[in-house]
């Protein structure tokens, strides 16, 4: 099982970096190293996720880390990190 990000899932992850740099280097390589050491853990249990019924028949799930919300989806076998955010953001 492989991961894969998405280009909206990249581009979420470069803001989130950016805004936590605002307070340090360390906290934005810290928050980085979270999300992505959580997103990697997913393949050792990939239905963890809440199921997300507005996507469809697509496979997608959300799990939080810390205070990110991050959706990824099943599929043949690997997992697809679809979009990620801060829970405190306006969506």
């Amino acid at each position: 099982m492989e991961i894969y990000w998405t280009l909206k899932a990249q581009d979420d992850l470069e803001r989130i970096y950016r805004f936590a740099l605002q307070y340090s280097r360390q906290h934005a390589d810290d928050v980085l190293d979270r999300l992505i050491t959580g997103c990697a853990d997913l393949t050792a249990h990939p239905a963890i996720g809440v199921q997300q019924t507005r996507y469809e028949p697509r496979q997608v799930r959300k799990v939080l880390f810390d205070d990110y919300e991050v959706h990824y989806e099943l599929r043949d076998n690997d997992i697809y990190i679809v979009d990620l955010w801060h829970t405190k953001e306006e969506r």
